[in-house]
């Protein structure tokens, strides 16, 4: 093998920016022209794709076409100890060629023995290539590599979307979505898959205003009755804005809850969200006593609609009484008092 390559003035072009992404990360390297090309079940892998995403047949096809046209291919990267880090689709498309060896790049790491420090860059250096070349990470595999390092503070959000080529609202919401997964484990809630990647990311930022039990009740009951975003962001609305007690703020939940009993045992049985008749209506009322101020702008003046339209605000206006006078009665059984 020839002596390998360890000054960048010294490499060739294509292989520069690779050296680049490289040591931002921290690591150092050697380039070998020759990279002893193995069989593919015989290599390791630092994992960065779902298992069923690497080097799908196809991609390896085109890449050994091109190879043999004499296309120009960026060098791959792997670890002292041999597992690959950027390689997988040149590596087999190679050795679907027959070819012995391939340039690749020399991390000075080893994965088997790597601190935990060297195993975050080891895979976030994995992920910025796929991020911003070849065929890119799905959402789900670019969150589970931003999940490596969420919890180590040392990480930060303009840190991680620079070196994988994101948005910073994109690692910030995985970032949020981490800190609400850690924190309901620590609370005994245990997430099933049935809580959105959006309602997580929202527990997680408004985690810090939210102490442990009504953050622990809001993500029962978020997770239970399959909440909105919206009816979620209403929720911790309310039990944010009430200063009087941690009680306080609970029994706001817990009255939540018994208004969707029906929408919880719904969605427990079919999966699908169904929200309570009078959760739908506080939504409208709400839109409507926005008007509060300003009732003129409600007001039609178009002389083939008025009549019409003043017949259906004095329905639901005497529907309206009616549930109100229903509620109250509803209220005084349940041993409430009415304000």
């Amino acid at each position: 093998m020839a002596t390998a390559i360890k000054d960048k003035s010294d490499l060739p072009d294509y292989a520069k920016s690779t050296a680049d992404r490289i040591e931002a990360l921290g690591f150092k390297w050697e380039f070998e022209y020759k990279y002893p090309i193995q069989a593919p079940d015989t290599v390791q892998r630092v994992q960065i794709r779902d298992t069923a995403h690497e080097a799908p047949s196809a991609e390896v096809t085109r890449y050994a076409a091109a190879m043999k046209r004499g296309d120009q291919f960026p060098p791959g990267v792997v670890t002292r100890d041999g597992r690959y880090v950027d390689f997988n689709s040149r590596a087999k498309a190679a050795h679907k060629l027959g070819w012995p060896d391939f340039p690749a790049f020399i991390l000075n790491a080893r994965f088997d023995t790597a601190s935990d420090s060297e195993r975050e860059r080891l895979y976030l250096l994995g992920a910025s290539f796929n991020t911003t070349a070849g065929k890119r990470l799905d959402r789900k595999e670019v969150a589970d590599i931003i999940r490596k390092v969420a919890g180590n503070p040392d990480w930060t959000v303009p840190q991680v979307a620079k070196l994988l080529g994101l948005t910073e609202g994109t690692v910030k919401s995985v970032f949020a979505q981490f800190r609400a997964e850690e924190r309901a484990e620590r609370l005994s809630v245990h997430f099933n898959g049935s809580i959105t990647e959006s309602n997580k990311a929202m527990l997680g930022q408004r985690s810090e205003k939210l102490t442990d039990q009504p953050f622990a009740e809001i993500a029962k009951l978020t997770q239970e009755a399959g909440l909105t975003s919206e009816e979620l962001r209403d929720l911790c609305n309310r039990v944010q804005d009430e200063a009087e007690s941690e009680d306080a703020k609970v029994a706001i939940i817990q009255a939540e809850r018994y208004a969707r009993e029906a929408q919880i045992a719904h969605f427990k049985a079919t999966a699908k969200k169904r929200p309570p008749e009078s959760v739908n209506l506080r939504k409208r009322l709400g839109w409507i006593t926005g008007f509060n101020a300003k009732v003129a702008n409600l007001l039609d003046y178009n002389p083939a609609t008025a009549v019409e339209y003043l017949k259906q605000v004095e329905e639901a206006s005497a529907l309206l009484q009616q549930l109100a006078e229903q509620q109250r009665k509803a209220i005084r059984e349940a041993g409430v008092e009415a304000s």
